[in-house]
């Protein structure tokens, strides 16, 4: 181990941001990701040194390049309103999902997470205290926020609060008619059977919703006026 350098481990950590290590994206690994990695090299280091086996650590001096900020695109209020406008006669559960996200800016996760007792329709509140994820190891599962910054309170505007209340009626309906097959799991968004919904479907419905409301509108321009 005392023939290791610091240059040594900086190329390495180096390598890991060249395309091609990601096997998921096809890039380099993100700076946080490069992090852990160092982080391990650098404790492997320290025991050495604990043990006497060394005298330096030469991951200490081994630096990160940070990634440049991106610049979201988020939409205009204009774009915005025609989104929601679209939206109306869309599914209940979808136009509640994205009213949230939009009025609230609520996580993908966060609003998975969401479960009935986290809304007080009187005040119109909505409390952000746990995630729904997902991993192929696991499956579903529910976790704490990113953040315990993350937990949160927010007053959201009546017109969502309506998108709410219309949907609350549907879904008991549904867990009316299924009966013993309901899951009860309280949570606002979930499969036919109540069980929590899937992380990609919101994902996938808009999708689909791009998709046909870009088709109508090639179709009116088309054929329309």
């Amino acid at each position: 181990m005392d023939k290791i350098t610091t240059r040594q481990i900086q190329a390495f950590i180096h390598n890991l941001a060249e395309p091609g290590i990601n096997k998921n994206t096809g890039g380099g690994l993100s700076p946080k990701t490069q992090g852990h990695y160092l982080t391990f090299i650098s404790s492997v280091f320290e025991y050495a040194g604990r043990m006497d086996m060394i005298k330096d650590n030469p991951a200490r001096r081994v630096k990160i390049q940070k990634a440049e900020p991106k610049e979201k695109e988020i939409y205009t209020l204009k774009e915005a309103q025609t989104f929601l406008d679209r939206m109306q006669t869309e599914p209940l559960e979808f136009q509640a999902f994205f009213a949230l996200a939009m009025f609230g800016g609520f996580r993908k996760a966060e609003i998975l997470g969401l479960e009935w007792k986290d809304i007080d329709f009187n005040s119109q509140i909505i409390t952000i205290c746990r995630s729904s994820l997902y991993t192929k190891e696991i499956g579903m599962f529910t976790d704490t926020t990113k953040t315990k910054g993350s937990q949160r309170s927010l007053k959201l505007p009546e017109s969502v609060m309506d998108i709410l209340r219309r949907y609350r009626v549907k879904q008991n309906l549904r867990r009316l008619q299924i009966g013993d097959q309901w899951e009860n799991t309280d949570r606002l968004f979930t499969k036919w059977n109540g069980a929590p919904m899937g992380s990609e479907t919101p994902y996938k419905w808009l999708k689909n919703f791009v998709h046909k409301t870009i088709y109508v509108f090639l179709a009116f321009i088309a054929f329309g006026t």
